[in-house]
């Protein structure tokens, strides 16, 4: 394990696979460690001959190599200069062991010299976003330098008046989630399949929404398909408005871990919190007097657990909301706050006799805010500490 040269050489630099390579990368500044030829191993873009012809040596450092010094015997990297099509940087080359060191952001400037093109880049993991430049450089730098504009207009003032809903103007999303899309069709397309037919509306109410009965008879499936079902068009609607926009700028950190992934991983943390939010509707009716057969349908439980995830990632993102004729700008913790606050009066105003199942909110807030962790890579829980 080697040590990072720039972070005062204390820091133990992370350990990454890409292909047959094994690179190191400072976890703090995001420099990245290359021994011998692994710089053109770990990009075809590169040639070794044209990439040391088009470089120049500038002077020797104070820094010691991180692959060759020791207590005894310490060995300085000499500062090279790299120019071509008009991009220069300076790095910090062995002369004993060739490896080089490159700061965060100056491997990709080398892949644009020799025409790398950033759109065709492919996200494998989280190791080759770091190299490849868009874990700081996009997705990363998209959330830490997120500056929204007050979105005030005739229209969104009008919707979220008469609707009630708030709109996120903070953050702009990087990749289009296409998951969270299919997961949203599917759900209207339940929705009006039941509308249409009472016949079906009958079975899949009775087969797939869940209850402790349906779980009893062996139905496990049901622990998380009634988050696909809903009874009305505003209750679906309201519900994938809400997992659009606080599921797509978490899909987007998803994806740090490469597409595909990615895209599991979200299908996983979303049926898991769609799990736990049902048990908390169970537990709720455990001591009523039809708790046996007390169905749960809809997808607020995973919603919710959506915004307490979305509320970890971006603390300082904000909204706009229209609040009895008034315009209000204000941070997510505010919306978090009130959301909280509300689903707890309400869970114990009405307890068991309501519609509506507050405690499955409740569940799945705590489900999302405690399982993000588990599925991203760790630095992007400080995103925009």
């Amino acid at each position: 394990m080697k040590t990072c040269i720039k972070c005062h050489n204390n820091i133990l630099m992370d350990e990454f696979k890409k292909n047959l390579v094994t690179l190191d990368i400072c976890p703090l500044c995001n420099g990245i460690w290359f021994d011998s030829n692994e710089l053109f191993q770990s990009s075809e873009e590169i040639s070794a001959d044209s990439f040391i012809n088009s470089s120049t040596l500038i002077k020797q450092t104070e820094i010691s190599c991180p692959n060759c010094s020791t207590n005894q015997d310490l060995i300085n990297l000499d500062l090279y200069k790299f120019s071509k099509q008009n991009i220069e940087i300076e790095f910090e080359k062995c002369p004993n062991c060739n490896g080089i060191w490159l700061d965060n952001g100056e491997f990709q400037k080398i892949r644009q010299a020799y025409s790398f093109k950033p759109n065709n880049k492919k996200i494998i993991s989280r190791a080759s976003t770091i190299i490849e430049g868009s874990l700081e450089d996009e997705i990363y730098s998209n959330y830490k330098n997120a500056k929204g504009a007050n979105p005030t207009s005739i229209k969104t003032y009008i919707i979220s008046l008469l609707l009630g809903i708030p709109f996120e103007y903070e953050n702009k999303t990087i990749n289009f989630p296409w998951t969270i899309f299919f997961i949203i069709a599917i759900n209207f397309l339940l929705y009006f399949i039941i509308y249409f037919s009472r016949d079906l509306y009958l079975i899949i109410f009775t087969n797939f929404t869940v209850s402790l009965k349906n779980i009893l008879n062996g139905k496990l499936y049901t622990t998380f398909t009634y988050a696909f079902i809903h009874m009305s068009f505003l209750h679906v609607a309201l519900n994938m408005y809400f997992m659009w926009i606080f599921g797509d700028n978490i899909y987007d950190i998803f994806l740090l871990n490469g597409k595909k992934k990615g895209r599991i991983n979200f299908i996983i943390y979303f049926l898991i919190c769609a799990i736990i939010a049902g048990f908390g509707h169970i537990l709720n009716v455990f001591f009523s007097k039809d708790f046996y057969s007390i169905p749960l349908a809809g997808a607020s439980g995973v919603t919710s657990a959506l915004v307490a995830s979305y509320y970890r990632l971006f603390p300082k993102a904000k909204f706009f909301m229209v609040v009895f004729f008034i315009p209000i700008y204000g941070k997510i913790k505010y919306f978090v706050i009130f959301y909280l606050g509300s689903n707890l009066i309400y869970a114990l105003k009405d307890g068991i006799n309501s519609k509506i199942s507050w405690q499955t909110h409740l569940a799945g807030f705590i489900a999302g805010y405690f399982l993000i962790e588990k599925f991203i890579p760790k630095k992007a829980l400080h995103i925009q500490d």
